[in-house]
């Protein structure tokens, strides 16, 4: 390599100079530099550079490959991820993909780790293809990421009914769970002894002692239930969705056309809830009642461009570069124990040799990868092309990772829990609280009891607690008095107010108990929680109401009687329904 003028070589730059160079580059880019020589073999080699390689192709913040499992460095990762999934457009629907299935996976393994071992391994380019000519269509490449990250669930429950209708490799799918399900079952004995510091329980067949098999309620997409109406959502194989798709569109549960052009990907156990990806444009719909189909996305509606200033603001400069990859070195985050010999060996070997050296980098990174900077491009421009399936996976994603849901029993009869979609966060849940007595409502629509435009039916919600002394104190109206502490108190009726979209009332209930009970509450004690539902013909409208409460007991009061307040909820037909 010629010198430049006064004898200044490039390779006489300081080593966080080049790496700092080396970040303008790509990863393809980055390995073609590494053939140079040993020096920038050296370089292309540092793990902060696939770090950022990582963040910005596939949106990983650890050296996780396609198979989630960790590898040994962030440059293997890398390589994986390209190796894997060689077609440059698709990588857009695949990080976007990707940073949602990582979202899901992580509450999952959080709080419902049954629902996280069932999701099986990704569908190979060779099944979706086996499946693209099943069904004669190709799959949208937004559905496409989704399964070929997971081919969906396979659950017990599932394999047994698939078995009955004699699926093809249902029987093999049965013993692979019934192993896999003892399998966590005596990994999980094994924690708790270890815990407890006792031996660890020898292993027996599950055997429920009432109702379903308990993996009914591990659906990823959680569920709700009130009255008899249960429905608990999982996500589908693909091999298991063509066959279900036919089977059901043969019976007339789904309708000629929404058979011959769409994909049942998620349903519950009973399939009394069905969602279906249309195979042409990518949407996601839900099955109503009367079998017509209701989107569960909205449409896509672009963001408005970045102003040119904050454009050139947030630009890869020097000194941002510089600033970025010494905070990572002082965090010590970019370097895993062995990236080093990682890194060397995943380029092909470390000899002595440059071009000998990086050879295999070339060949994985060149050949296999396409540009960091072309992906990044490819994830803008895949939003809103054919991507409804992918945008309501995300929000999904999303409302996990914000708290809307929780992992609880869906039905007393069953002690198994589940996701439950009754929202936790506002605006889906309110929250009022009269004299020391919290009531929390929140709301859902049900698509597969409702006839749109004659019938919609949405399902609520109520939570009644007692707060704790310091909080019944905290609570008190200033225009009350002084306050006053109840240690207990008891539900003596119900009074509902049903208004329609303009906010006219179409309906006032007023009844003793609720759903048959008189709760009784204790200050900081346990909520009670019930479910009910009602029904009206419009899309939105609103329910309000107030209950009757007495200090202590009905069969022994202590004080009077009061109403407690109910905050108005909407009933409304969301943008997204799940």
């Amino acid at each position: 390599m010629d010198e430049a003028p006064g004898g200044t070589h490039i390779n006489d730059l300081e080593a966080t100079c080049m790496t700092i160079i080396f970040s303008f580059l790509d990863g393809r880019e980055c390995s073609i530099a590494g053939v140079v020589d040993k020096h920038w073999h050296q370089v292309s080699t540092d793990e902060l550079l696939w770090r950022q390689y990582m963040k910005e192709t596939w949106d990983q913040d650890e050296p996780i490959g396609p198979a989630w499992a960790r590898l040994p460095s962030y440059r293997a990762a890398y390589i994986a991820w390209h190796v894997a999934f060689p077609d440059e457009t698709q990588r857009g629907y695949l990080r976007r993909a990707a940073r949602a299935w990582r979202s899901i996976k992580t509450w999952l393994f959080q709080n419902l780790p049954e629902a996280e071992a069932s999701l099986q391994p990704g569908a190979s380019a060779e099944a979706v293809a086996a499946v693209e000519e099943e069904l004669r269509s190709p799959l949208p490449p937004a559905l496409k990421a989704i399964y070929m990250l997971h081919d969906g669930q396979a659950l017990r429950h599932d394999s047994e009914l698939d078995a009955r209708q004699k699926v093809p490799g249902a029987a093999e799918m049965l013993t692979a769970v019934k192993q896999r399900d003892a399998a966590f079952a005596a990994e999980r004995e094994a924690r708790r002894a270890a815990a407890a510091g006792e031996a660890a329980a020898p292993p027996r067949p599950d055997a429920p002692t009432r109702g379903p098999h308990a993996s009914l309620f591990w659906g990823i997409f959680g569920g709700y239930s009130f009255y008899d109406h249960l429905v608990v959502t999982r996500m589908l194989p693909l091999k298991r969705a063509v066959f279900w798709t036919r089977f059901l569109r043969d019976r007339g549960q789904l309708s000629g056309d929404q058979g011959a052009s769409s994909l049942i990907v998620a349903a519950s156990f009973n399939f009394h809830k069905i969602f279906l990806a249309d195979l042409k444009d990518g949407s996601i719909s839900v099955v109503t009642g009367r079998q017509t189909l209701m989107p569960a996305v909205p449409a896509f509606v672009a963001a408005p461009a970045p102003a040119a200033a904050a454009t050139a603001a947030s630009g890869n400069t020097m000194a941002a570069a510089a600033a970025g990859l010494e905070d990572a070195r002082m965090s010590g985050g970019g370097e895993p124990a062995g990236a080093e010999e990682a890194g060397s060996s995943g380029a092909g070997g470390s000899g002595s040799s440059g071009a000998g050296t990086a050879g295999g980098a070339a060949a994985a990174g060149a050949g296999a990868a396409s540009a960091s900077s072309s992906s990044s491009k490819a994830s803008d421009a895949s939003a809103g092309q054919q991507d409804g399936v992918l945008r309501w996976f995300e929000e999904y994603g999303r409302r996990l990772d914000q708290g809307w849901y929780e992992v609880a029993a869906l039905d007393e009869d069953f002690p198994s829990k589940a996701i439950c979609l009754f929202p936790l966060q506002p605006p889906g849940m309110r929250v009022a609280v009269t004299r020391g007595v919290c009531v929390r409502a929140t709301t859902l629509y049900a698509p597969e009891a409702s006839i749109p435009g004659t019938r919609n039916l949405f399902t609520y919600s109520i939570r009644f607690s007692l707060l704790t002394p310091d909080d019944q104190v905290e609570h008190w109206p200033p225009t009350a008095g002084k306050a006053r502490v109840l240690p207990s108190a008891q539900l003596m009726a119900r009074h509902w107010v049903i208004r329609d979209g303009a906010g006219a009332m179409v309906d006032e209930i007023r009844g003793e108990a609720v759903i048959g009970k008189y709760p009784l509450l204790a200050a900081g004690g346990p909520e009670f929680v019930y479910q009910s539902c009602t029904h009206q013909p419009g899309p939105a409208g609103s329910m309000e109401g107030d209950f009757k409460f007495v200090e202590g007991s009905i069969q022994a009061p202590s004080g009077s009687e009061w109403d407690v307040e109910c905050p108005r909820f909407d009933l409304a037909i969301p943008d997204f329904i799940f």
